[in-house]
């Protein structure tokens, strides 16, 4: 509701939502990373998935083929790079052994020496683990996400703070501050150099008061991603417009989406940026053919509950989420 509430307002005044937010725009494009992602083999389930193997595009083709090992995580990283010309990439972690993941991530490092790294395994690494991995990759990780959570009696600011002790790495997040109480504590306890904020956690005022703080205290904004298409893209566009100081590359899973086409005229992720449209409020229109198809695919779903479980038992039987043990460690 904000959303299309500044939408209308930005054109009623004839200027960009990104003019309407903080100290209004700061940049014409919004650098964005390459958020790479295992993926494990679709014919395992007998579920709905999409079928992109006949498609003139080769991202599209990829994404839905299986990528489970270091070679295949840097080729697709490379086809990332041909299609939208991502320089920084970060993997999702939390799937396999750790030593595992950190062999992808020096995959990645040498396929792209001048790129910026990085690894999210939501907090799945115990704290000993987390720094035996990644202490030996201080010259190779930007940064780390979320490397380690709570554990034996302590919370996860407590432990991240441990981490960033015996680790020279900046730490970012979107798990132990994800709110201004949490970000409290976090600041007291010195454990996060980035906050991963992004409106759908804390709307859009939320999220550039976050940056403004953030870049005052010499701290980095962020914007954490899940999955989303054409219209919260543009929304991300706007927001990192109006970020104050130096972002950190945003996530987006939009590439994951990439042509659903719910705009007329989404914006566009060219040589690593993400464009900021210039026409008034979001600055884009609605394809609502496209719309209302998703929407009646929607309401056609026996559910709309999330149930990552349901796919995980096709590979492993009684999969159930421990939030200790990467997905595919049993």
């Amino acid at each position: 509701m904000k959303c299309a509430l500044l939408d209308l307002f930005g054109q009623y005044l004839g200027v960009p939502m990104c003019e309407l937010l903080g100290e209004g725009k700061q940049r014409d494009k919004v650098e964005v990373l390459g958020y790479l992602f295992y993926v494990s083999d679709k014919k395992k389930a007998d579920l709905p998935y999409l079928d992109e193997s006949i498609s003139d595009d080769p991202w599209y083709r990829m994404r839905r083929e299986e990528m489970l090992t270091p070679a295949k995580i840097v080729a697709q990283a490379q086809c990332l790079q041909e299609k939208y010309g991502f320089r920084n990439f970060k993997l999702k972690g939390g799937v396999l052994k750790g030593t595992e993941e950190m062999d992808a991530v020096k995959a990645l490092k040498k396929a792209f020496p001048e790129g910026r790294i990085n690894i999210d395994p939501n907090g799945a690494w115990s704290l000993a683990e987390a720094i035996s991995l990644c202490k030996p990759l201080e010259n190779v990780l930007s940064y780390i996400e979320d490397p380690c959570g709570p554990e034996a009696g302590f919370s996860g600011r407590e432990i991240l703070s441990e981490f960033k002790n015996a680790v020279n790495l900046p730490v970012a997040t979107n798990m132990i501050a994800v709110n201004w109480r949490q970000f409290y504590h976090s600041t007291m306890l010195k454990c996060v150099d980035i906050v991963l904020a992004d409106p759908h956690f804390w709307g859009f005022e939320g999220t550039i008061r976050m940056a403004q703080i953030l870049n005052d205290w010499g701290l980095t904004w962020g914007s954490h991603s899940n999955n989303h298409f054409d219209i919260t893209l543009t929304a991300f566009a706007q927001v990192g417009a109006a970020a104050p100081g130096k972002p950190t590359a945003l996530d987006t899973h939009w590439i994951w989406q990439d042509g659903q086409n719910l705009l007329q005229d989404a914006p566009q992720i060219r040589d690593g940026y993400l464009e900021v449209p210039k026409k008034p409020g979001l600055g884009v229109t609605l394809n609502m053919k496209r719309v209302e198809e998703a929407n009646a695919l929607y309401n056609k779903l026996p559910n709309h509950d999330r149930n990552d479980a349901e796919a995980m038992q096709y590979l492993i039987p009684n999969w159930k989420y421990d939030n200790k043990k990467p997905a595919l460690v049993r």
